[in-house]
Parts: C-alpha cells; structure tokens; sequence
C-alpha cells in the first residue's frame, strides 16, 4: 500500500488530472486503511484514464489486480451519458449512498434511521447470542454497562447517531434490564434517567447514550480548537471555517447537517465546559468528563456505602438498590404530595 500511495500521489502533477471540487485545497486524492482504499477525483474522462493508468503501473509492478466485482464507481452532479461512458471505461459497478467503510455507514446526506438498523441488531443479537436470558439481574447490568454500551461507543465516537435509533437503543439496555427481553414487557421500577446516575449518586452508572454521543463528538470540537494535525480538522478549515474564530463560528444554511450538529453542541458546551473543564486538564479534552459536565450537577446520596460494598453478594446488592431507590422516591413523592404551602406571616 505505501508504493500504491507514492504512485498515486504522482497523479496529483499529471496533466488531465482533476481534484474533486471539495478536495483541490488540500490536494486529496484518494484515502486507504490497510486493504480498502477510496479515490477521489473530478467526474471526467481525463481524470479517470489518469487513475485507470496509475493502477495498471502497480499492477504491473505488484502483480495484484483490481477485483472489479468489489469495487464501485460513486457518481454526483454527473450527467447521466457521462455516467454511463465513465462506467463503461473503468469496469465498475456504480455504487449507491450509504456504502459501508470500517463497519458504519458513509453517506454525504444525514444518517438514516435505517442506516442504523445494523447497530440495533447488532445490540439484540448479541443478548441472545451470549445466553443472556439466564443471568440475574447484576449479570444484565453488567452486560449493558460491559457489552451493549460499548456497541454504541464505536458509532458514537464517529457520527451523530439519529435520536430515534438513541432511543431504540436505550429502550433495548432497559427492556432487558428489566425484563430479559429486548421488547417492553413490564413497567421498569426505577426510571431510567436515574438507573444512568453514577452509583454515589444513586444511580447504577449506566451510559446516557444520547449525553454520550454529545461528549464524543465534543472532543472533535476541541481537535479545531487546538488545530490538531488530523485531515478532517484540515477540511474543515478549507471548506467551512476559513479562518473565522472557532466559538463565534456560525455555520450557513447550505451546510451538510452533520456540521451544523457538530456547531450546536459546540455552543452547547463552550457556555461552561471551555472554561471549567478544557484549562483545566491543561489544554486536553477529557471525553468523561464532558459527559459527567452534559449530565449536570447531582447530589451524592448517603445509602451508597451501605448497597454497594465489595463484600456483598451482586445479586443482593441489586435488590437493595431497587428497594432503596423505589422507597426514597416514594418517599419524596408524598413528602411533596403532603406538605402544604404555608402562607407568610402577616
């Protein structure tokens, strides 16, 4: 791959050769990642046949050819003749959006819901797959904290995941939480806004996956503000940027949706994370702590030592906590429900 990559980096000084409109700033020809590799180029017949040239060297020179049943040709703003004489000239198939890289889907439109459905089966699967529905209750908190979380953690760390499939997926850790099921069968004991609160904090410390995903995408966020040597940050700074000021930075109405996502939660967390969090861990982002900033300020909870301690059963510990949680709630729901509001003085 890497005499792949001097050759076609040689295309960038071949005449006929023309960059992809999105792509000239930087002179960005083509991507690779072990043995998959994406190429970029103007949708003409001279920038083809310069590309159809440069494999035929590395053929020649590697003895390795193209697998043309593998590979496919992505075609946008071309006409529909020319699509067809482009197609006929490299062999290829023409491809259609999303097509799957690494495991996720790449599309230049927003994420479907149904580009996700991977994702979600994924998540069902492997409850049954890993005979999940014989575990006690502790067993499943440790699978959705262990397995079913960390699924979600590759795609997060990537895109924005529709709020839709972040629903679905939460649905799922609390269905089988609750139930061994990933369908709802039962109403859960303990809602699960608190079941994502940190244990000290009354909680079981399971992840918001939508406060999650936000945390992931913010350390993109801090990569253009530390200007860090990554290609997408390069990008991004010849296509939308173009040097204005990253915190008053407003991104236009043409822009694709994922960067305007990307600008919302930046000014989600410039308002107090900047300045308390970011000086703080001397100029880094810390992806746990924005997501413990996005889950707010919450009040440690006396009982915690006495439910989770080292020497007690799982299983019981569990129970505890369902009964110790359900009764506190109870307790304050008729504490609000009982004391009356008593007029001032006169």
């Amino acid at each position: 791959m890497e005499y792949l990559t001097r050759i076609l980096n040689v295309v960038t000084g071949r005449n006929g050769f023309k960059f992809h409109p999105l792509c000239k700033a930087l002179k960005l020809c083509h991507m690779c990642f072990a043995d998959d590799l994406l190429r970029f180029s103007r949708g003409d017949e001279p920038s083809l046949l310069v590309l159809l040239r440069d494999f035929a060297t590395f053929s020649e020179a590697s003895g390795l050819e193209i697998n043309k049943d593998k590979s496919d040709m992505y075609l946008n703003g071309v006409r529909q003749e020319s699509a067809s004489n482009l197609l006929a000239m490299a062999g290829f198939q023409e491809g259609a959006f999303p097509f799957r890289y690494l495991g996720i889907p790449i599309s230049y439109m927003r994420i479907a819901v149904g580009d996700c459905s991977r994702l979600v089966e994924k998540m069902v699967g492997r409850i049954w797959s890993l005979g999940a529905g014989k575990l006690s209750y502790a067993g499943r908190l440790i699978l959705v904290q262990s397995v079913l979380a960390q699924l979600q953690t590759y795609w997060a760390r990537i895109f924005i995941i529709p709020s839709t499939v972040i629903t679905k997926l939460m649905n799922i850790c609390r269905n089988y939480l609750w139930a061994c099921s990933d369908e709802f069968l039962k109403v859960p004991p303990v809602s699960w806004d608190k079941v994502c609160s940190e244990k000290k904090k009354g909680g079981l410390g399971v992840i918001n996956s939508k406060l999650w995903n936000q945390a992931m995408i913010g350390k993109y966020c801090w990569w253009i503000v530390s200007k860090a040597d990554h290609l997408w940050i390069k990008w991004v700074n010849h296509i939308y940027i173009n040097g204005q000021d990253w915190f008053s930075y407003q991104p236009s109405l043409n822009s694709s949706w994922t960067w305007r996502q990307i600008c919302k939660i930046k000014d989600l967390m410039k308002s107090g994370f900047v300045q308390d969090q970011w000086s703080m861990n001397g100029g880094r982002y810390n992806t746990v702590s924005g997501y413990e900033w996005l889950m707010g300020t919450q009040i440690q909870v006396p009982w915690v030592p006495v439910v989770w301690n080292r020497l007690h059963v799982p299983k019981h510990s569990f129970i505890a906590w369902v009964y110790s949680k359900a009764c506190v709630d109870r307790v304050n729901d008729w504490l609000r429900l009982r004391i009356p509001v008593c007029e001032p003085v006169q």
